[in-house]
């Protein structure tokens, strides 16, 4: 068995699992944030010294071309692999692109799209992954990909307030209410709920004017979430929803096993 180390490098964190194709299953995702940190070697060995037995790495990537060719370094350097960085195509695994350019549709979503079709077939999707932008795509259960929007992450939409607001807010005693009431109680909670709200109406308004407006006779859409933001929204979510944290390493997965079959 060939032990493969799935990757993806995003905006603000890098997410990995072993993948055990033998038995086509992905091991504990782990993680760690570098949002505030400078991403270089020595953070990384931080979290990835002690990883061993790994005979191939597939990656994902989004962030700047400087941080993954770090990466691709440190890889190549540690275990003298070459990692398999996956790009976007137009078609694959029972998926069609929706967009005039392909290639211009993030890696991340694309593998969102393939992971969750393979999870979910002959079902209309609606996967939003909640990171440091929030993309929301639509699936038909066709495989055809409708497009997608995409929105600042709550990170961001919080810092449309000054920071020194926040920081007043916390030093007088106000934080974020541990109870999931409607409304706030305090400033601090009333400006941290506001962008849950509005993260949630928006995906809730953009399923409903694709079932309702654009195809009312499909059947509705299921909703997948991923990304390291969902939990702040899950405690104030109305409709049934599948959380998937994992989903692009999911796609990844597939994708290297799509590779191999081909070979």
């Amino acid at each position: 068995m060939t032990v493969k180390l799935m990757v993806d490098l995003g905006n603000s964190a890098i997410k990995w699992a072993y993948y055990d194709s033998k038995l086509g299953k992905l091991g504990p995702l782990d993680q760690f944030c570098y949002v505030e940190q400078v991403f270089n070697e020595v953070l990384i060995a931080a979290h990835w010294q002690s990883l061993t037995q790994v005979e191939e790495v597939w990656l994902s990537s989004v962030a700047s071309p400087k941080d993954t060719e770090l990466l691709k370094i440190w890889i190549k350097k540690h275990w003298q692999l070459q990692a398999e960085v996956v790009k976007t195509e137009s078609q694959a695994a029972g998926v069609q692109n929706g967009y005039t350019v392909p290639l211009q549709l993030g890696v991340d979503r694309w593998l969102a799209l393939k992971a969750a079709h393979h999870l979910y077939p002959n079902n209309n999707l609606c996967i939003v992954d909640c990171g440091s932008a929030i993309t929301l795509d639509i699936l038909t259960q066709e495989g055809q990909h409708q497009g997608g929007l995409i929105m600042p992450g709550l990170a961001s939409l919080s810092q449309a307030f000054p920071k020194s607001l926040l920081q007043r807010l916390r030093q007088s005693g106000e934080f974020e209410q541990p109870n999931h009431s409607l409304l706030a109680n305090n400033t601090y909670a009333g400006l941290t709920r506001g962008p849950l709200y509005a993260v949630i109406g928006w995906m809730n308004w953009v399923i409903e004017q694709w079932e309702i407006t654009a195809h009312p006779t499909a059947t509705p859409l299921q909703l997948i979430l991923t990304g390291g933001d969902v939990p702040q929204l899950l405690p104030f979510m109305t409709r049934e929803y599948h959380c998937h944290p994992e989903l692009v390493l999911q796609g990844l997965a597939l994708t290297s096993h799509e590779k191999v079959c081909v070979a």
